[in-house]
């Protein structure tokens, strides 16, 4: 079993990894902001040419650095990120539990008599208990049998969320160790994190629509004097650009944020619980599993970075492999995964004899 001392050096450095990119994550962002004043300054600080065979060319005057151009450029495109970000921050904290209700997730009452409910909000307390934090919502996926979790929000807004796979087929020690990683997520604040992450990157897709706009208004007519169309529209196309590289660029940081991020969740449940083994057994239950940790909710694209496990295939790795995990808790695992047991199928609701529907229509 790997020594305390081991997860306290890899909390350290996966907090130390997750502040470099998320500056390389900024520094990327207002570089991309310098592309579209690259682009200018060779297009309007530029001349075309002939040479003695009457063939032209762009010949640029070497004038490399344009202030007022580079104030226009950079800020429009710095203003538009920074206004796409703060909207979709704000829509995303006003509304935390809009996510799971999307992702199909209904809300668990305190009341419930379901008994994997029930178990469910035990261990949540027990574990918020232990963690000194508040109860957060809870909800439950009750239409994905794989086997995942999420959590998400800050604070008094933050939630859990656990798929109908997850308590049908961890015992209750893993569904432990699963809610204490979870939990591990909102005390580091892994879950802000995420929401201003995904908050930049919805700033960065913005440029797209920006682009695309500009590309269809600009002049078609034979009207435009001023010959104002082509510029407007290679404009259009240079901002278009922008946004596809900003998003790729995006997923990429943010897939890489994720991946440190859950290094630290998985060492946080386990001083949390003080049981490694149990939350390497949940991981091995997913490894074991037909469906592994797959959400078949389509929108669960824009929530890969937040389950505990990988729910969608991604062009990044948003999570570590399993048994790269799986070996940081047990050091001597011998490359096995747990299948899980087969669930008899759940009761359908009974149909009242036709005797008896008969006479309720009478």
């Amino acid at each position: 079993m790997a020594q305390p001392t081991d997860f306290f050096n890899r909390q350290k450095k996966a907090r130390t990894t997750t502040v470099k990119l998320v500056l390389i994550y900024l520094f990327g962002a207002f570089a991309l902001s310098l592309l579209p004043y690259v682009v200018c300054v060779v297009l309007f600080d530029s001349e075309i040419q002939y040479d003695e065979r009457g063939q032209k060319s762009l010949v640029h005057d070497n004038n490399w650095w344009n202030p007022d151009l580079f104030l226009w450029t950079a800020g429009v495109t710095l203003l538009v990120i920074g206004c796409a970000s703060l909207v979709k921050r704000a829509s995303l904290a006003a509304q935390s539990g809009a996510l799971a209700r999307d992702l199909g997730g209904e809300r668990i009452s305190r009341d419930t008599r379901d008994p994997h409910h029930r178990q469910f909000i035990n261990v949540v307390e027990e574990m918020c208990l232990s963690a000194a934090i508040p109860v957060p919502e809870l909800y439950v996926l009750t239409r994905e049998p794989s086997i995942n979790a999420f959590a998400f929000g800050n604070g008094e807004d933050a939630l859990i969320g656990v798929t109908q796979g997850a308590l049908d087929h961890f015992t209750r020690e893993e569904l432990q160790g699963v809610i204490a990683h979870e939990l591990g997520h909102i005390r580091n604040e892994d879950t802000r994190l995420n929401m201003r992450l995904i908050s930049l990157a919805f700033g960065l897709f913005a440029l797209t629509i920006v682009g695309r706009v500009l590309i269809y208004s600009a002049p078609r007519s034979r009207g435009d004097k001023n010959n104002a169309g082509p510029v407007i529209a290679l404009a259009g196309i240079v901002v278009l650009l922008c946004g596809c590289v900003g998003i790729v660029f995006g997923q990429l940081m943010q897939a890489a944020v994720s991946r440190q991020r859950e290094h630290l969740a998985d060492a946080d449940a386990t001083q949390l619980t003080r049981n490694p083994q149990a939350l390497a057994n949940a991981l091995k239950r997913i490894g074991g599993f037909a469906l592994h940790g797959k959400i078949q909710n389509p929108k669960a694209m824009e929530a890969s970075h937040l389950f505990f496990a990988k729910g969608v295939s991604t062009l990044f790795a948003t999570h570590p492999p399993l048994p790269e995990r799986i070996r940081a808790l047990e050091p001597n695992w011998d490359g096995k995964f747990i299948v899980p047991r087969s669930l008899p199928p759940r009761p359908l609701p009974q149909t009242p004899p036709a005797c008896l529907r008969k006479a309720g229509k009478e």
